[in-house]
């Protein structure tokens, strides 16, 4: 059955909230909901993507949401639907011409099922979003409508020279590095306001895309290998729309895209708040993530990261003034799931969205996904910590405590999160406080976890376990008549 999402606000965690920059007016609703005006999302059912004429039962990549049939053309026209944008225009099903194997195949028709027919309709000004979300929700041939929720940062800042590194030692991390230090180069995709590339302590941290290259790396004058599906997505030489060569309206727009991934020359990332290759960061929150997780280690500068041989993928999702919206998270998420991140730390959270949802149901296949429990004891259940599939982290104290601020009910495990000393941006370093920090320490270990167990029975769901109960210290969070009681992460146990 349809139904329209309940309007609701995210928030990047470690609390420190100012006033949303974006080119678009914001909604707020009385209940601190916040969403874009102007704008909704609209999923389609997959069997609005099959063909009308039955001749083939595997769905369609449609250009609009009015393609879908009679019922949406007449809702677009209702509602003076100004654009129908794809979300993911190079998110297509495998044609017929290539050949992949049944597990590839349906890889590929997965992903396209779960985020293949996902629009972003423009809207008139001074409309309704709420009205609009209920009307399309209606329709037969709709999964969900929902707004473009906004996402914020959330940290504690804290004086810059108090704290150090208290952390490392009260989780075991340095007899956890005895043993590995992240053997493998485990990838650890960072959703947030970027990092700072430069950062001494993070300069040679920093994921490198291995296939893309400046330009058309083999001046074939096509995307990757002319004539190869590069990207096992079962399309050849696609554009941005997924269209391939001798189709209709083909463009040959990724001529430089040397992996097919739908990013020309993301050498490091992707930055999706200005739509260009560089996640450099312009607030500093992705930064002190991803120091914490991974900074150089015996450099002689600077701070150690809780996996030393960590490669940090920079993904910029969140802007400089620490907002975000579903959309771009929901991108980003997709780019480190295609991109073969290992570990996707989130330091954020907020209401359920039905698109953040899909896209990490996907990522869940092949990352282990860890996302802050959030800064308010009394939020109740935020996303997308809640999930079954998401690791959710809660902060402690350097007194083994739970934090004042920690949200236990998206609490799956315990890590430090008071003081937290890391990378910011200008070569400098502070401490922080936040679920936002404590979760990149779990992300760290996550990186151990993976470079030291792969293989055979492991896989996602033995990861979130082993992260979850690998430890001897418990902590217990009381809150209004009630309490929660959870482990507390152990560096040195998880990976053993």
């Amino acid at each position: 059955m349809k139904k329209a999402i309940p309007l609701i606000a995210v928030i990047l965690c470690s609390a420190m909230l100012s006033g949303v920059a974006t080119s678009q007016e914001i909604i707020r609703e009385p209940d601190g909901t916040e969403y874009l005006a102007g704008q909704i999302i609209v999923k389609l059912e997959p069997a609005a993507a099959l063909p009308r004429d039955g001749e083939a039962n595997e769905p369609r990549k449609l250009a609009s949401v009015s393609e879908a049939g009679p019922s949406l053309r007449a809702l677009t026209k209702k509602w003076g639907v100004k654009e129908s944008k794809a979300l993911f225009p190079g998110i297509a099903p495998p044609k017929a011409v290539v050949a992949l194997a049944p597990d590839a195949k349906a890889a590929s028709l997965q992903k396209f099922k779960k985020l293949g027919n996902v629009f972003v309709l423009e809207l008139p000004e001074g409309t309704d979003v709420k009205d609009a979300v209920e009307d399309f929700a209606k329709d037969a041939d709709v999964e969900y409508a929902e707004p473009v929720y906004v996402f914020r940062l959330c940290m504690i800042p804290n004086d810059p020279l108090y704290g150090q590194q208290w952390y490392l030692p009260a989780i075991d991390t340095p007899d956890a590095w005895d043993i590995n230090q992240g053997s493998s180069n485990p990838v650890i995709a960072i959703i947030d306001t970027g990092v700072d590339l430069d950062h001494p302590d993070l300069i040679n941290q920093i994921w490198v895309n291995p296939v893309e290259q400046p330009g058309d790396a083999n001046s074939d004058g096509k995307p990757g290998w002319a004539g190869f599906d590069d990207d096992a997505d079962g399309l050849i030489d696609e554009d941005s729309a997924g269209r391939q060569p001798g189709e209709p309206g083909y463009s040959n727009d990724l001529v430089d895209d040397d992996d097919e991934n739908g990013y020309i020359d993301d050498f490091k990332g992707w930055n999706w708040i200005d739509d260009h290759n560089s996640s450099q960061d312009d607030h500093g929150h992705g930064t002190h993530c991803a120091g914490i997780a991974a900074a150089e280690t015996n450099n002689s500068i600077g701070i150690a990261g809780v996996c030393p041989n960590g490669k940090i993928m920079p993904l910029k999702a969140f802007q400089s003034s620490g907002s975000s919206t579903s959309a771009d998270i929901a991108l980003a998420v997709e780019y480190a799931y295609q991109n073969g991140a290992d570990v996707i730390s989130m330091s954020f959270t907020g209401p359920e969205s039905a698109l953040v949802r899909d896209a990490l149901s996907l990522a869940y296949s092949t990352s282990v996904l860890i996302a802050a429990a959030g800064n308010n004891p009394y939020a109740g259940p935020r996303y997308p910590a809640y999930y079954s599939y998401v690791i959710g982290v809660g902060a402690s104290t350097e007194g083994g405590d739970a934090a004042s601020f920690n949200n236990p009910y998206n609490t799956d495990v315990f890590a430090p999160g008071v003081n937290i000393r890391s990378t910011l941006l200008n070569d400098t370093y502070a401490s922080w406080s936040g679920t936002s920090m404590a979760t990149p320490i779990v992300a760290g270990i996550a990186g151990f976890l993976v470079s030291e167990k792969t293989g055979g029975f492991w896989g996602p769901d033995l990861y979130q376990g082993q992260i979850i109960n690998a430890s001897d210290t418990s902590i217990t969070q009381f809150y209004g008549n009630m309490s929660i009681t959870r482990k507390r992460i152990d560096a040195y146990l998880v990976p053993c």
